[in-house]
């Protein structure tokens, strides 16, 4: 992260990464502000006092589009609601990189549309997030996609709108099957790490394109 291992460095980026797993971790029986609140004594700093916890819960709730579920208790949100909740509780900290698993798996379209939107909402936030996620549909709201072939070797990264020209599919789900065939992951492996878009990481972050080039060849 910026050049830093954070195997290495752990409890320095406590407060700097978030990671929103794909099950949700609550206790149904709390409301979702009683759940942010402990949430927030945990994540923010010890000395905080209540009118600042409030605050950041407050903020939290805002931020994920929950207001006026403040009392609601857990149990009785819709799977979309859980999951802002679940991301409430990272955003309680502030972080400068959110790291979501497969945040919208079991929605309903229109929830999967509105998670999406909440994700880019929050990108432009001073939060870079990162999504993890094999749906298609909404991948439009995207800034930039990372396509991973068989073995995490990357075979694309760019715009989502320059994608599927890129894999000469009509439909992006199609990407997924090319990408199962070793030929076609080492062919993809190649094309990306010679196409304009790495060149121009390359030349701004020498280090991690010589680093990101050699794992995929590994």
């Amino acid at each position: 992260f910026d050049g830093i291992d954070t195997r290495g460095n752990r409890n320095a980026f406590d407060a700097v990464l978030g990671y929103v797993p794909q099950k949700d971790i609550m206790h149904d029986e709390l409301t979702v502000e009683q759940s942010l609140t402990y949430t927030a004594k945990l994540r923010i700093a010890r000395d905080a006092t209540r009118t600042e916890i409030k605050a950041a819960v407050a903020h939290a709730i805002e931020a994920v589009d929950l207001t006026g579920r403040e009392k609601t208790l857990i149990s009785q949100l819709s799977g979309g609601q859980k999951k802002r909740v679940s991301i409430a509780m990272e955003l309680l900290a502030s972080p400068r990189l959110l790291i979501l698993d497969e945040p919208t798996s079991g929605l309903s379209p229109d929830l999967d549309r509105s998670m999406m939107e909440l994700c880019r909402k929050l990108s432009h936030e001073n939060c870079t997030v990162l999504m993890v996620t094999h749906n298609m549909s909404n991948i439009n709201l995207c800034d930039k996609i990372a396509f991973l072939g068989t073995g995490g070797v990357l075979c694309y990264y760019g715009s989502p709108e320059a994608m599927d020209e890129y894999f000469d599919v009509e439909l992006t789900s199609d990407i997924f099957e090319k990408l199962h065939d070793p030929e076609q992951v080492e062919y993809y492996r190649r094309k990306y790490f010679t196409s304009p878009e790495f060149n121009r990481l390359a030349a701004r972050f020498p280090a991690a394109a010589k680093e990101a080039e050699k794992r995929c060849k590994a």
